[in-house]
């Protein structure tokens, strides 16, 4: 399933964690407390990518977003 993003560089109707860390992240991890909150979206983004394509898809990015959409993402930590 793809979508529509403004995140989206390339097009593909998915969304990459390089393209949601550009979208996100201004100082690329150079303060601490970014450095902390990426080191956490990263694992979380990657737990929400159920299909292990390092990419996520609609229904994987609104889990990632809304952890109540899917089960297995609101027990993530």
């Amino acid at each position: 399933m793809s979508f529509c993003c403004p995140l989206f560089t390339d097009k593909d109707g998915k969304v990459s964690w390089e393209e949601f860390k550009k979208g996100h992240f201004s100082d690329d991890g150079k303060d601490d407390d970014i450095k902390e909150q990426m080191k956490e979206d990263e694992d979380k983004f990657k737990f929400a990518d159920e299909d292990g394509d390092g990419k996520l898809d609609l229904e994987e990015y609104l889990a990632f977003y809304h952890p109540g959409v899917k089960r297995n993402v609101l027990f993530f930590e």
